[in-house]
């Protein structure tokens, strides 16, 4: 998992998978909370999609965790 950044009113941690033989594809995964609460609301949620390095996986799932946050 990667440090916790925040947005709006929740906090965040994301993480990605090399789920190829190869090292590729990567794919990231999300985990999402409330602040002031360490209760996640959402405990494992794959990110849409399969990226061919590890860089873009990490900007993919911190993009779809703003994109998340906001949809709720």
């Amino acid at each position: 998992m990667t440090p916790r950044g925040n947005y709006r009113q929740y906090w965040y941690e994301i993480s990605v998978t090399s789920v190829g033989p190869t090292g590729s594809p990567w794919q990231g995964e999300l985990r999402l909370g409330r602040e002031g609460s360490e209760e996640p609301i959402v405990d494992s949620l794959l990110v849409p999609g399969y990226f061919d390095t590890e860089p873009q996986a990490r900007e993919a799932a911190d993009a779809y965790a703003r994109v998340y946050v906001d949809q709720l």
